[in-house]
């Protein structure tokens, strides 16, 4: 499953920055800005959360269709929560209700961090994401042969 994802990744860096690239897409409305903490602890929340009801968004869903009745209970206040968590938000004025263009770069979250722009080019942010794709790999590489990261 790790190398899946390690090979959408090596398929989807280069997809991203050409939308990026042709300005198919701007990157600063598909990059928000967001505060580390924030994901940190909504990850937390979210990772709790997955181990009660038994699988993730999209795993609760497959098994709602299924007729599963707790994941049908889990979806439900997955839902509200999350529209809970960004009315509060929207509220405290820490994300704005609506988006202004050209202010998005900052906002009381966080900064937007783009690897182009902060590395001064592409040829820095395709090297640096390369490299962390082959440490991972190589890792993961390592960790099937010794089985040294796998605590079970």
């Amino acid at each position: 499953m790790t190398k899946a994802v390690m090979l959408a990744l090596v398929i989807g860096i280069p997809v991203a920055s050409l939308l990026f690239q042709t300005k198919a897409m701007d990157p600063y409305v598909a990059i928000p800005a967001t505060y580390w903490a924030g994901s940190l602890s909504g990850g937390l929340i979210f990772g709790v959360g997955m181990v009660f009801a038994g699988g993730c968004a999209s795993g609760s869903l497959w098994r709602m269709g299924e007729g599963h009745i707790k994941q049908w209970v889990a979806t439900f206040f997955f839902a509200w929560s999350g529209s809970t968590a960004s009315a509060l938000l929207k509220k405290t004025g820490l994300t704005a209700a609506e988006m202004n263009l050209d202010l998005i770069e900052e906002s009381p979250l966080g900064y937007q961090a783009y690897f182009p722009v902060m590395f001064d080019g592409w040829a820095w942010a395709y090297g640096l994401s390369g490299a962390v794709l082959l440490i991972w790999y190589l890792a993961v590489r390592y960790n099937e042969s010794k089985r040294t990261f796998t605590l079970l």
